[in-house]
């Protein structure tokens, strides 16, 4: 799933399963630098069970986009919708 990221998604740079998207607001001091998971409303800290092919869509929000999280989506959010 992190490699699809890394392909699929404009300005994410992937190592291992750290994610981080280019061109975030100011990093928050208690999320560190990685975005906010989402898979099907449900908050995750990682995407290493998800497999690429029972993805139906994955969406990035940055920047002001991502206020809606609040201080969790200061690094931008992942939102990621699986196939029934």
């Amino acid at each position: 799933m992190y490699q699809l990221i890394g392909a699929e998604v404009p300005g994410a740079q992937v190592s291992g399963t750290t994610i981080r998207l280019r061109g975030n607001a100011i990093n928050s001091v208690n999320s560190g630098q990685e975005p906010l998971l989402i898979v099907d409303g449900t908050v995750v800290g990682s995407l290493e069970y998800i497999l690429p092919r029972e993805v139906a869509s994955v969406r990035v929000i940055r920047d002001e986009n991502a206020s809606i999280y609040g201080a969790r989506g200061a690094n931008g959010v992942i939102v990621i919708k699986m196939k029934n």
